[in-house]
């Protein structure tokens, strides 16, 4: 399956267009691609051929595209000779099978079915619609002025599904309350209209989606909108025969009318509703709901709900907010009831390939509003029964030697949480008191495959799984070039941490000093004094920048040279050049001679200075000591 995956959908007043889900730079309007129509509604993709694209505008003018050859075609079903005029609601379905995915299906009031991509139609139907003629005034409609964009049609087939068990059931609902099924490719049908309405939702009620569950053959689920006629109330059912008896799903967190049921692919207790006002799941069946919050607005207008098989992407189609995906929805396939029961819970992470990035390089940077891409990330998902309060969340990650490879803060809301894992180990602690900052202390060397142990410190509690990072199989770098780069980083890195000390024990050794400058009066102790600090001034500066002209005119000492080649290898996902390794040893043999020089200056003036001060009668012992010098 493509990835990065494209995601398709319609606009009102504006087409039918498609983009990549993840993009260079983040999913800009360059990114996607017209696909033509008037009112954008129903996107599909050819279950065949991926290049085949079909969608529909409003009153059934359905195309298909050929993306490849850049190609389109027209394939709205037409009536034959004699027949009542076909009637096509605003936003006709055309749907893909689900069982055989050659299959293709559009509706009007009466039910089409193609085997060839459009080309031909086979109507497989009667009029599924209670075909009033009280509510086919379209005509006539308007009140001044005629009024027929096909906004007007009912009697229509709004909704339509192939089960995934058999091809020949399919169900269909309509928009005047029909809700029937056939069971032999549309040679009969059963009109479950009056099942539905004993669970208490009202007759004739619009049916808005059908999901027929991919675990059981004889379960179904639909909702339902009677907005038209002022009823705002979420309505949302289950079957488990066929339609014989229903089951109405209530939860008092609803809000808003039913626009879509999805059942999860992999967890069949779990589901998820969009409504016109947000965002629901269920974890038990439909048993219990709650709304879905973190980062989808609360009233957000769900219209469609789809699942990516391969990325396990919920993706949601808003009308006016935009597509919104939810990146791995597996924690909540996994948040059964003894989950939820408990405190706090580490999910079981899948192996995850180790990357610097992708999809950095390409972006326009033209245009105003960009999409984020997903991160690339580790992610450390772990579940709080409730919200904690008081206290801090520490997310620590150790390598397989108990060694702590980096520790960040955690998130403290009730539910799901998710901290994102560089995959890096901390930076090292690079030498401080230079002209500028270096940025060497905000760089860290990736981490090699292996096992390592996630551990979630809840005050003074400690709760643990374990991560197993692996080779990203479409990475150039071997698992030798890996190691190559990782070794090579280490040894920048503790190059930067022991110029750190180096530089650090010149630090305080120069404060003791200028505290004792200020109450010296013998001038030649004075003059040793100020030879010592000069000394270890000369030194420092050659350790780090301690100069600085202007922004564009910067030192360039030690530390800096050193995070020049640290962090060209730290963010390469290749093995270091031959001239990187070079460079290494050469300023190896630059700090060896920075950490002798230290020693000579502290060899050579350390005593005598000691010496002197005492001599002085400071009053105190002065604080230079032979640890300070080293």
């Amino acid at each position: 399956m493509k990835a990065p995956y494209n995601v398709y959908g319609g606009l009102q007043d504006n087409q039918s267009w498609y983009a990549p889900s993840v993009s260079a730079g983040g999913i800009e309007n360059a990114d996607w691609k017209n696909l033509g129509g008037g009112d954008g509604f129903w996107v599909q993709v050819d279950g065949t051929n991926p290049d085949m694209v079909y969608a529909e505008s409003q009153g059934g003018e359905a195309f298909r595209s050929d993306l490849k050859q850049g190609k389109q075609y027209t394939i709205k079903p037409q009536a034959s000779r004699n027949e009542e005029k076909l009637r096509f609601n605003w936003n006709s379905p055309i749907v893909i099978g689900t069982k055989n995915k050659a299959n293709l299906y559009m509706a009007a009031q009466y039910l089409y079915k193609s085997t060839d991509m459009g080309k031909n139609w086979a109507k497989i139907s009667p009029d599924l619609t209670t075909n009033n003629k009280a509510k086919q005034n379209q005509e006539a409609s308007g009140g001044l002025s005629a009024d027929n964009t096909s906004a007007e049609n009912h009697c229509t087939i709004f909704t339509l599904a192939e089960s995934s068990f058999d091809e020949n059931i399919i169900w269909v609902g309509t928009d005047d309350g029909n809700l029937q099924y056939t069971t032999d490719g549309g040679k009969t049908w059963t009109n479950t209209s009056t099942n539905y309405a004993a669970a208490g939702i009202p007759a004739q009620t619009w049916v808005s989606s059908i999901q027929l569950s991919t675990f059981d053959k004889n379960t179904v689920y639909a909702t339902f909108d009677n907005h038209m006629y002022g009823d705002m109330k979420t309505y949302v059912a289950k079957s488990t025969d066929m339609g014989k008896t229903w089951t109405r799903l209530n939860s008092k967190e609803f809000t808003g009318y039913a626009h879509k049921i999805k059942e999860d692919l992999v967890n069949k207790e779990l589901l998820f509703l969009g409504t016109e006002m947000g965002l629901f799941a269920s974890i038990d069946a439909g048993a219990n709901w709650f709304r879905m919050k973190n980062n989808i607005p609360w009233k957000s207008l769900v219209r469609d709900i789809q699942i990516h098989p391969v990325t396990n992407d919920l993706i949601l189609a808003t009308h006016g907010r935009g597509i919104i995906i939810v990146d791995n929805i597996t924690p909540m396939r996994n948040m059964t009831k003894t989950v939820a029961d408990k405190d706090v819970v580490i999910f079981d992470p899948k192996p995850f390939d180790i990357s610097m990035g992708k999809y950095y390089v390409g972006s326009s940077n033209n245009d105003g509003y960009t999409g984020g891409n997903p991160s690339q990330n580790a992610p450390i998902m772990y579940y709080f029964k409730d919200r904690l309060n008081t206290g801090n969340v520490r997310v620590e990650i150790y390598d397989k030697d108990g060694k702590l490879v980096q520790s960040m803060p955690g998130t403290k809301r009730k539910g799901l949480n998710i901290v994102q894992w560089n995959m890096r180990y901390a930076p090292p602690k690079v030498a401080s008191g230079g002209s500028k900052m270096d940025f060497g202390g905000f760089v860290a060397p990736t981490v090699l495959p292996g096992e390592y142990t996630v551990k979630i410190k809840v005050g003074d509690k400690a709760y643990e799984n374990k991560l197993q990072m692996q080779r990203d199989p479409a990475s150039e770098m071997s698992l030798q070039d890996m190691q190559t780069q990782y070794d090579a980083a280490m040894k920048l890195y503790h190059m930067h941490e022991d110029l750190g000390k180096l530089v650090d024990s010149i630090n305080t050794v120069q404060a003791s000093l200028k505290q004792s400058l200020a109450a010296i009066k013998n001038p030649k102790v004075k003059k040793l004094v100020d030879e010592y600090n000069s000394k270890l001034e000369e030194l420092r500066s050659k350790c780090l920048a301690t100069k600085q002209k202007s922004i564009f005119a910067d030192e360039k000492k030690l530390r800096e040279d050193i995070t020049d080649v640290y962090s060209a290898i730290c963010n390469q996902e290749t093995p270091p050049s031959n001239l990187q390794m070079d460079r290494i040893q050469s300023l190896q043999q630059q700090l060896g001679e920075a950490q002798q020089l230290r020693v000579n200056i502290n060899n050579q003036y350390q005593e005598k200075v000691k010496a002197a001060l005492l001599k002085e009668s400071m009053g105190t012992k002065p604080t230079i000591n032979k640890k300070d010098g080293q």
